[in-house]
């Protein structure tokens, strides 16, 4: 009996998983393999919204697809790829295109953006100005994004980037790259000949 009751308890979770994380009415795509957005959670526009297989995000999340603001209409697409985390409070807003490739690790409280406010002075509030997308943002495989990383408009990361907790990354960096900072800047970068981070 002690053998069988593993595999009972993962059946009553996998019977349960729908019923606790039930997928976004309406979302682009949700792949199988226990992929689940935890509640409690805020998304708009799901419709908009395409995430793999075998994917997580943790509760608190609030994800942003953005088809109206300051009197202008977008066309956002946010994809997330296979068997990403992301932690907790997280907060992502598109209004153009992010992407999320497989395999990435983002911890909590972490801003991922690809608009900002505007910010015209003679243009009314802020909160009714048009917002300003200024380019997509990309993570490439298998990044890391440390506690409360920002990522802004117009960055892309390559493959197996490392940013560390608490950095503002407004430029992009090529693969394997090891960064952070206020500015975020490259702190290492990673030789795949002898299989170390090495300073730069």
């Amino acid at each position: 009996m002690k053998q069988r009751r593993p595999a009972i308890i993962r059946q009553i979770r996998q019977f349960l998983r729908p019923l606790t994380f039930p997928a976004p009415i309406g979302i682009g795509a949700l792949g199988g393999r226990g992929s689940r957005i935890a509640f409690p959670r805020s998304i708009t526009n799901p419709q908009r919204i395409f995430i793999g297989s075998g994917t997580c995000i943790k509760h608190f999340s609030v994800i942003n697809a953005i088809r109206s603001h300051g009197g202008r209409t977008y066309e956002p697409c946010l994809k997330i790829g296979d068997d990403v985390y992301i932690g907790g409070g997280a907060f992502i807003m598109c209004a153009n295109y992010i992407e999320i490739r497989d395999g990435c690790v983002i911890s909590e409280q972490v801003y991922l953006a690809d608009c900002m406010h505007g910010l015209k002075p003679d243009h009314g509030l802020i909160m009714e100005q048009e917002l300003e997308c200024k380019g997509p943002v990309i993570l490439g495989r298998s990044c890391f994004l440390g506690m409360r990383v920002s990522v802004l408009p117009n960055v892309e990361l390559g493959d197996f980037c490392v940013v560390g907790a608490h950095s503002v990354v407004n430029r992009s960096f090529p693969a394997y790259s090891m960064i952070a900072g206020v500015p975020a800047r490259l702190i290492k970068h990673y030789d795949p000949s002898d299989n170390q981070w090495k300073t730069v």
